[in-house]
């Protein structure tokens, strides 16, 4: 069967009308917190039932997210499973899973994240479902490569994956087709100009004229803030002799790299100009506020936090991997996309943005429109159900 392209625009749907009919069952691990996937999620399940789809939400934990579904009106329900647990304990478990599955009268699974993917693809042909898909959320760091998940994977009709990065692990691990990968990108929501809830030089007691360079990631080793506090070190050098300044603002969870960071900072006497912020609910006011945006990270699949600074209009600039280019594109490569783990290179294209205000402006505009031409929630939504309905009609 012919797989459908993301980048394809123009495809048909068939039975579209009839599928409205028919349960579409989204799959997420928990609603403790709201990640990446989970926002997915919720955008896609939001955006089918303003279109006339039925939807049902189904997570294995409850939690502070489940105000978000009830406040939006999506349907869902908790059903305690603890996929993390060893295979073999979770047979039992699994199929009771299946039976609740079956009782929802199911037609189309799409599951979030690898572990999800995982076990849905292991029993959705046993709800009596017709389509089932195994959806990739990230560059591929839970995938291992397992005989259980080449057998899950080879179970569904269709993979998805929304980055590059993600699809080439799913073929190099799981032996998947090329063929058969069908890349989606994420949806995201273009940001409505509104009034500031916070303003960032007030909190951070910065002077107005003060430049707010920031990167949105979790402080681990996923990332890469060494690379990242080394070239701000030239940066700040550069504001210097010009008598401006600036400050970097590292905004995301504390997961165990903070201490040995901010003792780099302190060894490369900028510590007085960076700030660990930790989590905020303020990332939008951050990301607006901010003269540019920086991600500095050495694997990635296609990150939101790129996405979100780009439909907001902001420039960004980022180590030159394949999730970063998926996002930013290659208009402008050379003056967006540095070396990785050259902090050089990554410092001379940060000091470009900062002194060229056209060229500024210029990237953002450019961000902000390729979000709207590639990224929107409307073609997200299509593509799922391209695939959906292509699939049972070729059934």
């Amino acid at each position: 069967m012919n797989q459908l392209r993301a980048s394809d625009h123009t495809f048909k749907m068939p039975k579209v009308q009839d599928l409205k009919r028919k349960l579409i069952v989204i799959v997420i691990g928990t609603l403790k917190g709201m990640g990446g996937a989970e926002r997915q999620a919720i955008l896609l399940a939001e955006e089918l039932l303003q279109r006339g789809f039925k939807v049902k939400l189904i997570a294995f934990s409850g939690g502070s997210t489940e105000t978000v579904l009830q406040s939006k009106g999506i349907p869902y329900t908790v059903y305690p499973f603890n996929s993390y647990q060893p295979f073999k304990r979770n047979l039992i478990p699994l199929l009771k899973l299946t039976l609740f599955l079956r009782g929802l009268k199911p037609y189309a699974f799409i599951p979030f994240i690898t572990l999800n993917s995982k076990y849905i693809g292991l029993v959705w042909k046993l709800t009596g479902a017709q389509f089932a898909c195994w959806n990739q959320r990230d560059e591929g760091r839970e995938v291992y490569g397992s005989r259980l998940e080449r057998w899950s994977i080879n179970n569904v009709p269709v993979v998805v994956s929304n980055s590059w990065p993600g699809r080439n692990v799913l073929i190099e691990k799981l032996g998947v087709a090329a063929s058969k990968v069908s890349i989606i990108n994420n949806g995201i929501v273009l940001p409505e100009v509104q009034e500031k809830a916070i303003d960032w030089h007030d909190h951070l007691k910065l002077s107005k004229d003060t430049m707010i360079v920031s990167m949105l990631a979790s402080i681990y080793k996923f990332k890469d803030h060494t690379t990242l506090i080394k070239a701000w070190q030239q940066v700040q050098a550069q504001l210097k002799a010009r008598n401006k300044s600036g400050v970097l603002v590292l905004a995301g969870t504390f997961k165990g790299m903070e201490t040995a960071l901010k003792v780099l900072c302190f060894d490369l006497r900028v510590a007085d100009s960076v700030y660990f912020i930790g989590t905020t609910p303020h990332t939008n006011d951050l990301i607006r506020q901010s003269a540019m945006v920086v991600h500095s990270s050495n694997l990635e699949g296609c990150p939101n936090a790129v996405l979100e600074a780009m439909a907001l209009g902001k420039p960004v600039v980022a180590t030159h991997i394949p999730g970063h280019e998926q996002a930013l594109g290659d208009t402008y490569a050379q003056q967006c996309l540095s070396h990785p783990n050259d902090d050089k290179d990554l410092a001379a294209k940060m000091i470009k943005v900062l002194e060229d205000k056209a060229l500024a402006k210029e990237l953002g505009a450019y961000n902000r429109q390729r979000i709207k031409d590639h990224f929107s929630i409307e073609q997200m939504v299509d593509h799922y159900l391209g695939l959906i309905t292509r699939y049972t009609s070729a059934s």
